[in-house]
């Protein structure tokens, strides 16, 4: 039996990173208004900041200047003061779950914001 694939024969595709994939796109369907009402549901200031940071990064920063969403301004001015306490990692990812990021995503941008 050849090991070679055939040109009709499809690779097979991990079940999880297609997953990981599907629910990257249907967070980026979500309005600026709700990203702002879902951090603003998090309880700790440091933690809304550190969130709304990394849902700027993946969701926002993509789009052009001229068409800037400014719905989290308010928690990204927090971000550059020098008093700023960074939170718990543990803290971000939880928080991150509980705004729509899938647990291993979560995981990642908590332990990289």
């Amino acid at each position: 039996m050849s090991k070679t694939i055939k040109a009709t024969q499809e690779p097979k595709k991990d079940p999880a990173k297609t997953a990981l994939r599907l629910a990257v796109a249907k967070l980026k369907t979500r309005e600026p208004s709700e990203w702002n009402r879902l951090v603003a549901r998090i309880r700790s200031r440091p933690v809304q900041v550190k969130v709304a940071s990394i849902v700027w990064f993946d969701i926002f920063s993509n789009r052009p200047a001229t068409d800037r969403w400014d719905d989290l301004d308010e928690y990204l001015k927090d971000a550059f003061n020098p008093d700023f306490q960074e939170p718990a990692t543990e803290d971000v990812e939880y928080a991150l779950e509980a705004v729509g990021y899938p647990k291993k995503m979560a995981e990642r941008r908590a332990q990289v914001a």
